[in-house]
């Protein structure tokens, strides 16, 4: 081959070989899943103070 064609098996290897973008990408996966896994259980927890403590004040504060 002659140096063009060498360098672009070269470039092209080289990349083939690049392994960051796969753990970028896994890294990003993670944080979307941690995120939907933390606004599902604040999400429970809303409902849970919505229904028991609200529920407990405003009944305390009505009967005042």
């Amino acid at each position: 081959m002659c140096g063009r064609g060498e360098e672009l098996v070269r470039l092209s290897n080289r990349f083939l070989k690049d392994r960051s973008g796969e753990m970028m990408l896994e890294y990003g996966l993670m944080a979307g899943l941690i995120s939907v896994a933390i606004l599902t259980t604040l999400a429970g927890i809303g409902k849970v103070l919505d229904e028991n403590v609200f529920t407990v004040i405003a009944s305390a504060a009505s009967a005042v």
